[in-house]
Order: structure tokens, then sequence, then C-alpha cells
């Protein structure tokens, strides 16, 4: 993966990670990568989120359901907690 690559997911990170502490304690973050040997990678594109509990998640949804990102708008729903925490992103 070029540096390019990394440090534009770096950003994003922080960008996230500060935006959502505006609405509770953000537990965890995970941005799934590319392999790099290009094969398809499940999640690739999406932010997955894991706040403290289910008002914060709420509170988040709300805000941040159709800001603009860049040149993308922004769609949140829920996951199901299983599949987050077996790290399955295929959803």
């Amino acid at each position: 993966m070029s540096s390019n690559v990394l440090k534009f997911m770096e950003e994003i990170m922080e960008d996230v990670t500060m935006e959502c502490e505006n609405f509770g304690k953000l537990v965890k973050i995970v941005i799934p990568r590319p392999r790099p040997d290009g094969e398809p990678t499940p999640g690739v594109g999406k932010v997955y989120l894991d706040f403290e509990d289910v008002e914060t998640s709420s509170r988040a949804q709300q805000g941040l359901n159709d800001r603009k990102y860049g040149s993308k708008f922004i769609v949140v729903v829920f996951y199901p907690e299983n599949k987050f925490a077996d790290r399955d992103y295929k959803g």
C-alpha cells in the first residue's frame, strides 16, 4: 500500500475520531484496508464504529447521517455486534 494511501487513511481515522468524540465515548474504530495483493477486501470504503452504549450510537447516527465528507455523503447504519466482534465486514 502506498504511503499516500496510508496517510489518507490515517487522516480519515483522525477526522472520524475527533468528530465522533462529540457524541460520546468511542470505544473502537475500524477502517478495513485494501489487501496488498489487490484481492477484494470486505468493508473497504466503510468505517465501523463502536460506541460505549446505544444512546451514544444513536446520537452519532443522527448527527452524522447524510453529512458530506469530501465528495461523498455519509450513510450511517447499525451493524450487528456479533459480526463486528468477529471482524466480519461482509455485510
